[in-house]
């Protein structure tokens, strides 16, 4: 599975985790939204990473609350959000702002995308 990396060479580990849980996934689960993002808390969760899912956020960049799929809380602060075919501005927007490594992993492809965080523009996060 392709994939593009804009990271610390910190983050690099970490990534390459996530990469291997998105790796594992079967075809299966990349067919459906929900079994997609199942199979990606459930593969953090084995390498023992703490995740909460549908993490709340008070803009999504339309002014209207919205969710985060995923943040890992340890071994590192990772906003992840689990995209179809394509990245949404949506997504760029919330992990743009998310105090944190944002990630775009693309369920049709497997590709993961790294976000840049915007500097001195964090939104609140509830």
């Amino acid at each position: 599975m392709p994939f593009i990396i804009f990271a610390k060479p910190n983050e690099m580990k970490v990534i390459q985790q996530l990469f291997d849980a998105v790796h594992q996934t079967t075809a299966e689960e990349r067919c459906s939204a929900k079994a997609f993002h199942d199979a990606i808390e459930n593969g953090l969760r084995r390498k023992g990473w703490k995740v909460v899912r549908e993490f709340r956020v008070r803009d999504r960049g339309d002014g209207v609350p919205g969710r985060i799929d995923l943040v890992v809380i340890s071994p590192l602060r990772i906003g992840i959000e689990l995209d179809n075919a394509i990245t949404r501005k949506k997504s760029l927007f919330k992990l743009s702002h998310f105090d944190g490594l944002g990630i775009v992993i693309l369920r049709k492809s497997g590709r993961i995308i790294t976000c840049k965080r915007r500097p001195g523009r964090a939104a609140p996060l509830s």
